[in-house]
């Protein structure tokens, strides 16, 4: 029998072992989500409806430099860039959709298109009615941690 075959076999499968564990253990989506994200980034892409530029301006005035605080308990508050609370309420994650829902149990799904611990991108629909027409869209957003 060669020992030296046999351990180093053993060797390198302990070491896929060990590799395989480390991924597999990584941080999950909810807990990089919880803590304070700064908004950086918004965009825009209008489906149908009028020309609401200047609410489409107003939101992305909201979101820059605002803040998203997702606790680890299941609740968020979203802040203006001045610190006035904007919203809050209940949040949960399956998967890469991120859902929450308001203190008016008024519930939006957000895709997550790219997280880590220091990032995080979403994309979501809107639509509306407005006196002009319906008025729908998607917005991504960016932020940091």
């Amino acid at each position: 029998m060669n020992l030296s075959k046999t351990y180093s076999f053993l060797s390198k499968g302990s070491f896929l072992i060990i590799l395989l564990i480390l991924i597999s253990c990584g941080p999950s989506n909810k807990e990089l989500l919880v803590g304070t994200w700064t908004g950086t980034e918004f965009s825009f892409e209008q489906t149908a409806g009028p020309d609401l530029g200047d609410m489409v301006r107003g939101g992305e005035a909201l979101h820059i430099d605002g803040k998203l605080t997702l606790d680890e308990a299941g609740t968020y508050t979203i802040s203006a860039p001045d610190n006035v609370i904007n919203g809050k309420g209940k949040w949960t994650i399956e998967g890469n959709e991120l859902t929450m829902m308001d203190e008016q149990d008024n519930e939006v799904v957000y895709e997550i298109l790219e997280i880590s611990a220091s990032g995080l991108t979403t994309l979501h629909e809107v639509a509306m009615e407005t006196p002009m027409g319906n008025f729908s869209g998607k917005i991504t957003l960016g932020y940091v941690k």
